[in-house]
């Protein structure tokens, strides 16, 4: 089954013990307005699946079992890339401009993750907010690197790398060189309230958005550990007081479906979209998102 998929955003890469890879959760949207969480996306596809790319991608059924493994997601948009075939995604397109994406954004739009949670028939596990009353909280880390404790466990780093299995040493100088890189620095979480939600008694979530990761990533191999937290909040504020916000919204389980994580920050500078547009998100009818991406893939 094809389909042409926007990209919106990655959550951070991770190394799954179960897998034996670095994977990416990444969200799009469909050219019919639906959200599609695609994994597990192998770390080394990282730049075809950048952030606005638009990308026509093979997938397996809604519940497929995953062909190396026995994992299953039988969330309403979750689909497995089929990496079976030879070429299982093909980037086609960008979504260049700021006002192309800022409009696609706010015709995603939710009011609230209350919202977002009450929905049924279909339930609904990925959305985008507005916050405000924004703040940041970071701390060091909890995650660590560790070892396998299934070594027989299928490896994905087999399955799309068929030399490595002839190649025991290579195979685990790669996985730990990835489980190092991959292990979270640095803790950061959102403390808000949604903007479109009078009665909303705030929120607090963790980060996943892989941007904001990767500068943490840059700044610990030039600074102590306490200088990296405090330029990523000197970032992070500086970043938010010269754009608008809007949130990623997702669940990072299968099950439960009530406890969301912040995967992708959207950020459109001020300079760029007024705030009389900003004002105008839910004074006016929406565009259907079926017309808005018929007008951006010509």
């Amino acid at each position: 089954m094809k389909e042409r998929i926007t990209i919106l955003g990655k959550a951070t890469p991770i190394f799954d013990e179960y897998l034996k890879e670095g994977l990416i959760c990444t969200t799009g949207i469909t050219e019919t307005g639906e959200f599609r969480r695609l994994y597990p996306v192998p770390i080394k596809n990282y730049e075809q699946f950048r952030n606005w790319n638009i990308v026509d991608i093979e997938l397996l059924e809604q519940g497929a079992k995953c062909p190396f493994s026995e994992h299953r997601d039988y969330r309403p948009e979750s689909r497995i890339l089929n990496l079976s075939i030879e070429e299982p995604f093909k980037v086609v397109d960008q979504l260049k401009t700021i006002k192309k994406r800022f409009t696609l954004i706010k015709s995603l739009l939710n009011p609230s993750e209350e919202w977002i949670k009450a929905q049924r028939n279909p339930r609904k596990t990925i959305g985008i907010v507005r916050p405000k009353d924004l703040k940041v909280t970071i701390e060091v880390s909890k995650q660590e690197p560790k070892e396998s404790k299934e070594p027989n466990f299928a490896s994905l780093l087999e399955y799309t790398d068929p030399e490595l299995k002839r190649n025991a040493t290579k195979k685990r100088y790669i996985e730990k060189k990835l489980r190092q890189y991959l292990t979270r620095i640095l803790d950061i979480r959102f403390n808000f309230k949604c903007h479109y939600n009078p009665e909303c008694k705030g929120h607090k979530k963790l980060i996943l958005d892989d941007g904001l990761h990767q500068n943490v990533r840059k700044l610990s191999r030039d600074f102590p550990i306490n200088e990296v937290i405090a330029k990523t909040r000197e970032n992070i504020e500086l970043r938010h007081s010269r754009s608008w916000l809007f949130l990623g919204l997702g669940t990072v389980t299968p099950y439960p479906y009530r406890s969301y994580t912040i995967g992708s920050v959207f950020t459109f500078p001020k300079s760029k979209v007024s705030e009389q547009e900003m004002s105008e998100l839910f004074s006016k009818r929406q565009l259907k998102i079926t017309d808005i991406l018929n007008r951006f893939v010509t």
